[in-house]
């Protein structure tokens, strides 16, 4: 796994551009996110005030408008993550077809890699449920595994909160990138007899977790930053926002190059033994 980080860091450092879908996903995220406030405190308020048609508007009882108010927020807050895991998938699939084109020592056409990545919206959309469901299992599953444990040992007099919360949350993420992983190769190959044996299912899976550990480190590290750093104005914060959005996708351009050297290891070692500096391979 160690000759797979450095050739996939290799690629990336060699090809910047492959670094561009996930930075786009990422303004993508941060568009949804504000959005979705938006819309939150704008439904708040609409059910909040009942408006008269000769002006003004009179506050109405909680009783009466949070209930409406939360059959309206939560499926806007489903179709938000939905949309999130959706652009999560669509950028995997759009970056790997971009190693394989780099592989084969041909220039990314984009129109053609996006033509081809729309072709295969119906498998996306179904992998996107499919990483909803597991994403939604792991995070249960952490949760009760905590509250059990917590309550059994009280593991605080030991180890910080935050520490285990983090732990329980990669072993069970590990869990889900391992179940998942056969799928994701064959979305990529595009292929359903497509097979990955063990050893790739495993380093596929501990790729994922370490690079969502690294990302969740920047993330933490840029989120003391924005509140060290106190802006005035809402375009400096939005400004702030969006470049830190752009640092912490780089982690996870990084996982998709690597997905996409396991998932095409014959355009790899042909790509290599073609042009050995621009394209590595994943054996020597």
């Amino acid at each position: 796994m160690k000759e797979l980080f450095r050739k996939s860091f290799d690629l990336v450092r060699g090809d910047p551009i492959l670094w561009a879908p996930s930075v786009i996903a990422a303004l993508i995220t941060v568009s949804l996110d504000r959005l979705e406030k938006t819309g939150v405190h704008w439904f708040i308020r609409h059910f909040a005030y009942q408006h008269s048609v000769l002006g003004g508007s009179v506050p109405v009882s909680p009783s009466e408008w949070q209930h409406l108010a939360m059959m309206t927020i939560i499926p806007l807050g489903f179709l938000k993550h939905f949309l999130t895991v959706t652009t999560f998938v669509f950028t995997f699939v759009v970056t790997a077809l971009m190693v394989r084109s780099t592989l084969d020592a041909k220039r990314p056409e984009i129109r053609a890699i996006l033509r081809e990545t729309g072709d295969d919206w119906r498998k996306i959309l179904v992998f996107s449920v499919l990483c909803m469901v597991c994403l939604g299992a792991s995070v249960g599953i952490s949760r009760y595994l905590l509250i059990l444990l917590s309550e059994n040992l009280h593991p605080e007099a030991v180890v910080g909160p935050h520490i285990l919360t983090y732990t329980f949350g990669l072993v069970v993420e590990f869990a889900a990138a391992w179940l998942l992983m056969p799928r994701a190769m064959r979305l990529l190959q595009q292929s359903s007899s497509f097979s990955i044996d063990s050893g790739g299912r495993t380093t596929g899976a501990l790729i994922v977790i370490l690079t969502g550990a690294i990302g969740l480190l920047i993330a933490r590290a840029l989120g003391g930053t924005e509140s060290a750093i106190a802006l005035q104005g809402q375009i400096a914060q939005i400004i702030l926002l969006v470049l830190n959005a752009i640092v912490e996708s780089l982690p996870q351009a990084f996982m998709f190059v690597a997905l996409a050297l396991i998932a095409y290891p014959a355009v790899a070692e042909a790509g290599t033994s073609e042009n050995p500096e621009s394209a590595p391979q994943l054996s020597e």
